[in-house]
């Protein structure tokens, strides 16, 4: 059984995720709803996310270092 929950999205939020998803639809010719672009995204970036979250709200913590440095590499 597959279980589900509700994910408040704000308006403005849903629209660009929307955008995103009608981008990809047009580039692949395969239908992307703007729920597959969410999942996609925590199911690929949640730990980066998570870096990231921790890094801005305790600067100092050994995640905060983390993050700074994967974004270093994309550079």
């Amino acid at each position: 059984m597959n279980k589900r929950k509700n994910l408040g999205v704000p308006a403005e939020t849903h629209m660009r995720i929307e955008r995103v998803a009608v981008e990809i639809t047009a580039k692949t010719g395969k239908v992307t709803k703007w729920t597959d672009v969410v999942n996609f995204m925590i199911e690929n970036y949640l730990n980066e996310a998570k870096l990231d979250m921790i890094g801005k709200l305790a600067p100092n913590s050994k995640e905060a270092f983390i993050s700074k440095a994967i974004y270093r590499e994309k550079e």
